[in-house]
């Protein structure tokens, strides 16, 4: 796996993702940025539950990767700057079908 900055090339990154996947682990942080991988079966991290541990916490290495911490922490940017917040969710470019946003 990559350690740094300067190991993160696309062969590392796609390694680094392939393992994690492996694991069970569908998210990834890369710095600020989020990076999901559609495991395309349910998983059992969207609930309340999941909602109070992510809720004002740091993106950071306390909490395993999570949408619920990029939406907490777009929501305490908002309060904080008194500013709308932009996040981006893309798809990749093969993706020519809603197929992949499902499981």
């Amino acid at each position: 796996m990559a350690q740094s900055a300067a190991d993160l090339n696309e062969a590392t990154l796609l390694e680094n993702l392939r393992q994690r996947f492996e694991a069970g682990h569908i998210y990834t942080y890369v710095g600020s940025i989020l990076i999901a991988v559609n495991p395309f079966k349910f998983h059992p991290i969207y609930n309340p539950k999941y909602v109070r541990l992510y809720q004002n916490q740091r993106i950071g290495p306390i909490l395993p990767p999570h949408i619920f911490a990029i939406a907490d922490n777009a929501y305490y940017n908002m309060l904080k700057e008194k500013r709308n917040q932009i996040y981006l969710a893309t798809l990749p470019v093969r993706a020519t079908t809603p197929a992949p946003v499902r499981f």
